[in-house]
């Protein structure tokens, strides 16, 4: 099943070379770096989060803390915890299984493009990036791996 483009360079089961090592390193690290952005983006700019109180801005009446139902902070930081750790085991799981990653990043992908909640050029090029690797392999292997599950 292997429809993306890179036939020849599926090795089944085999160990990663030195580039695919480094660049899966850069790849992770800067998926981590956008998620750390946007944890910064939620605490500035979000109800409930500590700039978005005015704090640290600099005004001189502050509003009071957001009840629970308002903070808009407190429900995006849950949300994208909720998906950070459902991508951390999802690719665990299928890490350990033994799966390729040949459709998993399918999934993988949408899920990432959830935190692009903002109007920032980083977000929406993130929204961009993730939604066309999302597109990309659901042009490769159609929506079958999504419906019916992961097994041949």
């Amino acid at each position: 099943m292997n429809n993306d483009g890179f036939e020849g360079l599926h090795d089944p089961g085999g160990e990663l070379s030195p580039a695919e090592a480094a660049l899966s390193i850069i790849l992770l690290v800067l998926v981590a770096l956008v998620f750390a952005y946007h944890y910064f983006l939620a605490w500035k700019f979000l109800p409930g989060g500590w700039l978005g109180w005015g704090m640290v801005s600099g005004q001189v009446a502050e509003p009071p803390p957001p009840s629970r139902a308002e903070n808009r902070y407190l429900q995006y930081m849950a949300s994208i915890t909720v998906i950070m750790v459902y991508i951390v085991l999802f690719s665990a799981f299928a890490y350990s299984r033994g799966d390729e990653w040949d459709y998993h990043y399918v999934l993988l992908a949408w899920l990432m493009s959830l935190i692009a909640a903002f109007d920032d050029y980083i977000s929406v090029a993130w929204l961009g990036i993730t939604t066309g690797v999302f597109l990309q392999g659901v042009g490769a292997y159609s929506f079958r791996v999504l419906l019916q599950g992961y097994d041949d």
